[in-house]
């Protein structure tokens, strides 16, 4: 597995690790709303129970009453707003899934291109040895050009013979440059 494999993965289990936990928190979060409800209303049936209903006044019968469809339509925009998260959590999931997605898609694309740029960078330098070693050539060509035009221009070097010769290659050790050129050439009459 290479590096950025290893770490691909490695980021895969920190987000799934984080929604997992995210989820776990918010289940938590639901049964404690829920269990604290359950515990008020208990209370409430509790104190209504130990209330003694003759002795009270309507006043506080109907104080009562209200304190009850109060409670109710808290329970309902508790539930509500339970529901509500939820579903926001749904969509954040979602959400998340698509950025990483997008964010492997995005790594992918960077790859491919470095990849393009270092196979750009190969083949400009590639190509800047061949144009280099054509102005070599064209160079050398010149040079014979040049030469032979002297030679056709001069009766003394129509008739000469040319030899070509190596010298042995130079240590890189040796700190002066030793005999000739390697394919210098010499002129005989």
């Amino acid at each position: 597995i290479s590096s950025s494999e290893a770490e691909k993965s490695s980021k895969k289990a920190v987000m799934i690790g984080e929604e997992y936990e995210a989820l776990l928190q918010s289940a938590l979060e639901d049964q404690a709303q829920h269990f604290e409800g359950e515990i008020t209303s208990l209370r409430a049936e509790l104190t209504a129970s130990l209330v003694d209903k003759d002795s009270m006044t309507a006043e506080e019968a109907k104080e009562i009453e209200q304190l009850r469809t109060e409670i109710q339509k808290a329970k309902l925009d508790i539930d509500a707003a339970s529901k509500e998260l939820l579903e926001a959590q749904a969509h954040e999931a979602g959400l998340r899934a698509t950025s990483q997605k997008l964010l492997a898609e995005q790594q992918e694309a960077n790859d491919l291109l470095k990849k393009i740029q270092e196979e750009h960078r190969r083949e400009n330098e590639q190509g800047k040895m061949q144009v280099e070693d054509l102005e070599q050539q064209i160079a050398d060509l010149s040079a014979n050009l040049r030469m032979r035009k002297q030679f056709s221009q001069s009766d003394e070097l129509c008739n000469a013979q040319i030899f070509g010769t190596t010298s042995t290659p130079e240590t890189k050790s040796s700190g002066a440059r030793r005999g000739k050129k390697k394919g210098s050439r010499f002129f005989r009459k």
